[in-house]
């Protein structure tokens, strides 16, 4: 027989060694290690949770279930899958219920509520007159006992069905990340079993509470709702650590225990009404860059610190906090915005000169950038006035926190020359009448007095002088008042509009952080301006003496 070499020897052993301990470690631990998770990934995954669970809430069950499957293709974890399956479930589509939990099953074996799923499932196929799947109990049960004795035992009778409780909104599944540093330590998660028990103490008895999972970090753990303690054992050359979880709703938790320190770290995720607002931690002075835009989560030490948050066209907010060890807090904030807001100004004409309330504001110029007027929120007389056009005056409403962007649309004047020339060549004929009317008074004055007198010739050449004053005369007044009459006319008359001013939907504050801003500035641009019709052009007044059938004939035209 041949002899072994003694290294073959030691080479077989720690193979075996090594298989071993491969089949000897927990279950739990291989089937519910996980991968560190970014801040942007833990984001996306509260999302898809959140937004699941909201449509939940407000009876869409086919979208929920969509946007839990959509979270687990894009994120593989199992609590997606349960959710969807109570969603089909509400819908009364059995085929999918069944496949989800199934599937939830399959990805988490181990899962702490994986008897109450199975359960589920066994209800479920009672509903549909399907023979419930055995599970491994049953198998081991129904194995051939031989001829020894209970050859004659009657056969155990059947289970009644489980019945099936109407799901509620506490029956969707929580997320539970749980990582630590340095990774590979065991994990152990304890659930409260006995509503009285006093608060998990660790190192004690802990009577009400019973280990339900454990997993080496990083880990992942579907949660239902309840009362939780993570606690993570000795690990190298560091000690235990815990933390507390109360799961009332479905959310995503995030723990991380850095072992150095011997405790777990905070999470702490802010969100606003305002999307994008800019969040400071211990920085009061922004000497940092952002620790986030809202929404944002992201683990932080335990203990006391200073909140910022900021967004363009809002009052900055500031709030001290007090984080727990292990605690998962949400904090929304309400931005409440600035008490001013901007008027954005641009026009069509080479000169702008605003006034804002009766005071000047400004001088836009074509080719600038808009002027940018600011004032108190609220209602405010904006007036713009430019050579040559129509005067805009409008009442316009600053929004608080926000740019108005107006564009004016001035209108050149209507042009007054024909009234002007009218008015002029008028008065001169009124002039003209005025004069003549009065060398025939005097005339007339003078040929009554040479009448009394008796001295009055028959041909006196003043008589036919007098009487071409007096029609010169009256033909100045006639000519004169039909100038004038036309000249007011023409003062009056306007067939064009009046200015007016475009105004697009207010923008927000430019944002300096970014390299766009998020109000964009419109390119000054000429609008065109309607141009008045056209008429015939207006011939100067003439007046002369032509030769007629009868003599000499007045004639004017226009």
């Amino acid at each position: 027989m041949g002899r072994v070499e003694p290294r073959v020897l030691g080479w077989a052993s720690a193979l075996l060694l090594l298989l071993g301990l491969l089949v000897l470690a927990p279950e739990g631990a291989r089937a519910q290690a996980g991968k560190a998770v970014s801040a942007r990934k833990l984001e996306l995954i509260r999302e898809r949770m959140e937004k699941g669970q909201a449509l939940f809430v407000a009876g869409d069950y086919a979208s929920a279930a969509k946007v839990f499957e959509a979270g687990h293709a894009e994120q593989p974890y199992a609590a997606f899958l349960f959710n969807a399956g109570v969603c089909y479930q509400k819908l009364g589509q059995i085929d999918p219920a069944l496949q989800k939990f199934r599937d939830y099953l399959a990805a988490d074996p181990n899962a702490p509520d994986a008897a109450k799923v199975r359960g589920r499932i066994a209800a479920l196929e009672a509903s549909k007159g399907i023979a419930p799947t055995p599970t491994p109990e049953t198998d081991a049960g129904v194995e051939d006992g031989g001829d020894e004795g209970g050859s004659d035992a009657a056969p155990p009778a059947p289970q009644p069905p489980p019945t099936l409780t109407p799901d509620t909104a506490e029956s969707m599944k929580s997320l539970a990340l749980i990582e630590t540093e340095p990774p590979g330590a065991l994990i152990k998660l304890y659930a409260r079993s006995t509503e009285s028990a006093p608060p998990y103490k660790l190192g004690a008895q802990n009577p009400g509470w019973q280990e339900i999972t454990s997993a080496r970090s990083p880990a992942n753990l579907t949660l239902e709702v309840g009362s939780y303690h993570v606690v993570v054992e000795p690990y190298l050359d560091f000690k235990a650590c815990d933390a507390a979880v109360e799961v009332k709703r479905a959310k995503v938790f995030h723990f991380r225990a850095n072992l150095s320190q011997g405790e777990f770290m905070s999470f702490l995720r802010v969100s606003a009404n305002v999307l994008g607002g800019y969040v400071f931690i211990d920085d009061d002075r922004r000497a940092r860059p952002p620790w986030g835009t809202t929404p944002h989560g992201e683990l932080v030490s335990s203990g006391t610190h200073s909140l910022l948050v900021e967004a363009p066209g809002f009052e900055p907010y500031h709030q001290k906090l007090e984080l727990g060890r292990g605690e998962q807090k949400e904090l929304e904030v309400k931005l409440v915005r600035v008490g001013y807001g901007y008027v954005r100004i641009d026009g069509n004409a080479p000169e702008l000169k605003v006034s804002f309330d009766e005071k000047p504001a400004g001088v836009w110029r074509s080719g600038e950038a808009p002027l940018a007027v600011k004032a108190d929120a609220g209602q405010h007389k904006l007036t713009i006035k430019a050579s040559g056009y129509k005067t805009y005056e409008e009442v316009v409403t600053v929004p608080a926190g926000q740019v108005l962007p107006l564009h004016a649309d001035m209108i050149q004047k209507y042009p007054r020359g024909a009234a002007w020339t009218q008015a002029v060549i008028g008065a001169v004929f009124l002039g003209a009448g005025v004069f003549l009317g009065i060398q025939s008074d005097n005339l007339h004055e003078e040929l009554e007095n040479d009448r009394k007198a008796g001295v009055l010739e028959q041909e006196d050449e003043r008589v036919s002088r007098g009487r071409i004053f007096a029609i010169g005369a009256n033909a100045g007044f006639a000519i004169g008042g039909i100038l004038g009459a036309f000249a007011t006319y023409n003062f009056i008359k306007d067939p064009l509009p009046e200015s007016r001013a475009v105004k697009d939907q207010p923008v927000e504050f430019n944002d300096p952080r970014k390299q766009r801003p998020t109000a964009k500035l419109r390119a000054p641009t000429r609008v065109a301006v309607p141009q008045p019709r056209s008429r015939p052009r207006q011939a100067p007044f003439s007046i002369g003496l032509s030769p007629g059938p009868a003599g000499l004939s007045l004639g004017g035209r226009f």
